[in-house]
């Protein structure tokens, strides 16, 4: 999957009016994760929205460079700070690993947003696919509870897997058919 991303990415134009980074957020075990920050060319005085972006792969696969696309179109509708998180995988790193890396760097990037010219307060919202729609719900809630430094004003979870079965009203329980659907997929 890996190789698949990295050609996918290779084959894409640069962005010369976007400014691409890396920086490293530091997780509360000392690790270091990588996150990859992209913003406007030209830096507003008043500070661009957060958008935070978490990658999916099933919590075993993949990385922060998945979203290229998306963070640069972000970017541009926006004119947003927008980070690619990274978050370490099992099996090597088991449960609740994913979940605390990424409300590390969530925290750490709320605290720090003015150095990457970010003002939260213009607009917060984290978000992810399949694997990190999941964790931007947990991180989501859990903001909730533990205010950041600025709070959150949105999410977007694509594809999350954040219900179980006995999670769904009996009301509703003969809707609820994708996992028979897809059993053999």
């Amino acid at each position: 999957m890996a190789s698949a991303v990295a050609a996918v990415n290779a084959s894409l134009p640069a962005a010369y009016d976007i400014i691409e980074t890396e920086i490293a957020v530091p997780m509360r075990d000392g690790y270091q994760a990588i996150a990859r920050v992209r913003k406007p060319n030209s830096l507003s005085t008043e500070g661009h929205p957060l958008i935070i972006l978490a990658f999916g792969g099933g919590w075993i696969a993949g990385d922060n460079s998945q979203m290229v696309v998306e963070a640069r179109a972000l970017v541009r509708a926006f004119s947003a700070v927008v980070v690619n998180i990274s978050y370490r995988l099992a099996p090597e790193h088991k449960f609740p690993q994913s979940w605390e890396d990424s409300w590390d760097n969530l925290v750490w990037l709320a605290t720090h947003a003015p150095e990457l010219g970010a003002d939260p307060s213009n607009g917060f919202i984290m978000g992810g696919t399949s694997a990190g729609a999941g964790l931007t719900a947990v991180c989501a809630r859990k903001a909730q509870v533990e205010p950041l430094a600025y709070p959150l004003t949105g999410q977007w979870l694509n594809v999350p897997s954040i219900l179980s079965d006995h999670q769904i009203s009996e009301k509703w329980k003969h809707l609820y058919v994708s996992k028979q659907q897809n059993e053999h997929a």
